[in-house]
């Protein structure tokens, strides 16, 4: 009798301890997966190759299909020439001018989806554009994520402007993360006493971007 019960217990312990066992490994398994999706980043050339061509329009050259593949197939073509290439960012310089195009691609924390920025520099003049990602259709939505400021986000209450001022606003990446945006006041009589009053930053948070708001000491 005593043998019996004994072999009853052993019985209940090994199936607890697989029980146990069987549900560490899938904590561990689940784990592994959330690592190597977390870890994990799309191709940023097959974002490039998904891209449309008309990022190159605010360029002095622009970039024709042909071209397009040949950046990709020899990282070099007639007149662009890529110049970084990491899970994140693709710069593509043109060989003879200054233009610039970079684009970046920022992952959403929980999985491949994203947003693609293509940062256009022409000159002095910077112009970014910007696109959804989904995983699944492997796609590129236009969209535009960043918020529109006026001319009165950048003033203090005091020298506020009339609505029918026409602001004309810069967003330029600063680092990796963050965006800034700037009020283009040069030669604008609107500002011959106006100071601008606060410092506007756009930080990527691993799903938006979140506005950050520094008052400038006068």
């Amino acid at each position: 009798m005593r043998k019996l019960i004994f072999l009853v217990l052993i019985g209940i312990f090994s199936a607890t301890g697989y029980s146990q066992t069987k549900r560490a490994n899938e904590k561990i398994i689940e784990s592994a997966k959330s690592d190597s999706q977390n870890n994990s980043y799309k191709d940023i050339k097959s974002l490039f190759r998904w891209s449309p061509l008309s990022i190159f329009d605010e360029t002095t050259e622009g970039l024709e299909s042909s071209e397009k593949e040949e950046l990709l197939k020899k990282g070099e073509s007639a007149y662009w020439k890529l110049m970084e290439a990491t899970n994140t960012k693709l710069v593509i310089n043109h060989i003879h001018n200054g233009d610039r195009v970079t684009l970046r691609f920022f992952k959403h924390k929980d999985s491949l989806d994203g947003v693609l920025f293509a940062e256009v520099e022409n000159g002095a003049n910077t112009s970014l554009s910007s696109w959804n990602y989904d995983e699944e259709s492997e796609t590129l939505q236009k969209s535009n994520l960043l918020h529109k400021y006026t001319a009165n986000d950048f003033v203090s209450k005091e020298d506020k402007l009339p609505d029918s001022y026409h602001a004309v606003v810069h967003y330029s990446f600063i680092d990796e993360l963050t965006i800034q945006v700037s009020l283009y006041t040069w030669m604008e009589k609107e500002f011959e006493n106006r100071k601008i009053s606060n410092e506007l930053f756009l930080k990527w948070n691993g799903e938006n971007f979140v506005e950050k708001i520094e008052r400038i000491e006068q």
